[in-house]
């Protein structure tokens, strides 16, 4: 199965190559754990306006990570 791979700008690489080099992470591990924090947050945001979004979106996050 083929992932869907998306392009991220120029602009965007450079930065977070330098983030990455200077907390001495994988640019992947510091990409995957933005993701992650963005994720967790727009889901806490959905609960805001819909609690029973949070169930789901929270057990659907536990299972992708």
């Amino acid at each position: 199965m083929t992932m869907y791979s998306p392009s991220i700008a120029d602009e965007h690489v450079r930065k977070l190559y330098r983030i990455a080099r200077v907390r001495g992470v994988p640019m992947t591990r510091l990409v995957d754990e933005i993701v992650a924090e963005y994720l967790t947050q727009c889901a806490q945001e959905l609960a805001s306006y819909d609690p029973s979004l949070h169930d789901r979106q929270s057990s659907k996050l536990k299972r992708a990570a």
